[in-house]
């Protein structure tokens, strides 16, 4: 199949992601890595693509070698990723409210007990590697996953992003699982604030963070302090996040979405007090807890209300 590029999606030290169309003009998203050679690394990924089929995974299309490169073509996700949607909610002064960050962070859970269903390690889950489809949230990014020969396997590898990392990752501590729990932790409490609760590896290690605000449902803050323990057997497991009664029910049933739009509606009807958070010390203004016009924007766009 032959490909058109039209726009640069992003790029890195691996190459570039290309928005690109087929013959049939089907959108697709190619990544297109340096010296075209299909070495450990590169085989690993589409590897991984190819075995991790499920709804909330970015889907693989196919991978070829062209002019010196090698092209691994992908699923296109037209939303972006949810980095940019952090970005635009600081950027408006605007917070999630609790049943959009559980309706997010949900989706989230249940693509990454997959991924560990399938004794795989993400080791890089960051809000730039959850993409964002129609109404769907979807994981990519496999480029430093590990496989691992059973959910009682270790890695010792230190790969990642440092502010996403754990501090056993860190402190090159054989790691299990429990390493992702804390990224997924890290990705809450910035879909909760707007900011990462670490700025350097140096927090990440002493686990040392601001607390939540004093606003937070207790929802979210029980299992942000989950998910943000030290201590990787007292972190928060897979199983006991997916059981939760707040994530036992995704956005991918009825029942959530209904919520979700009732929810908004009732929003619409109703202007609740709003509580503003303290100031922090790391901005200069925080931003106000959410109120209707971002559930206009947000949800009606994102959740597509005019497909119910």
């Amino acid at each position: 199949m032959s490909y058109t590029k039209h726009k640069l999606l992003g790029a890195g030290s691996f190459g570039s992601v290309y928005l690109v169309t087929s013959n049939s003009e089907q959108k697709y998203a190619m990544k297109e890595i340096k010296g075209g050679l299909l070495d450990a690394s590169s085989l690993k990924e589409i590897d991984f693509l190819r075995r991790l089929r499920h709804p909330l995974i970015v889907s693989y299309v196919e991978s070829f070698q062209s002019h010196g490169k090698l092209c691994i073509v992908m699923e296109y996700c037209n939303w972006g990723d949810l980095s940019q949607v952090i970005a635009w909610k600081r950027s408006s002064k605007t917070l999630f409210h609790d049943y959009q960050i559980l309706a997010f962070f949900s989706q989230i859970a249940v693509a990454v007990e997959y991924i560990h269903s399938q004794n795989v390690i993400h080791r890089d889950l960051k809000p730039m590697n959850v993409f964002l489809h129609s109404n769907r949230i979807k994981i990519g990014d496999f480029g430093v996953a590990r496989q691992l020969s059973s959910r009682a396997d270790f890695a010792y590898t230190v790969i990642g992003t440092p502010i996403y990392m754990s501090p056993e990752v860190l402190n090159r501590a054989p790691y299990t699982s429990k390493t992702d729990m804390w990224s997924l932790g890290v990705m809450l409490y910035e879909m909760i604030t707007l900011k990462s609760p670490f700025i350097n590896f140096v927090e990440v290690i002493q686990a040392k963070f601001d607390p939540l605000p004093l606003w937070v449902g207790e929802k979210l803050k029980y299992l942000v302090l989950s998910m943000l323990q030290k201590d990787p057997e007292k972190r928060l497991s897979m199983p006991t996040l997916i059981s939760k009664s707040c994530l036992s029910v995704t956005i991918l049933s009825d029942a959530a979405i209904t919520k979700i739009r009732d929810n908004y509606i009732k929003d619409l009807h109703s202007t609740p007090p709003v509580k503003r958070p303290p100031p922090s010390p790391r901005t200069p203004s925080s931003p106000r807890p959410p109120g209707p016009s971002n559930l206009m924007n947000l949800l009606m766009d994102f959740f597509s209300f005019s497909n119910f």
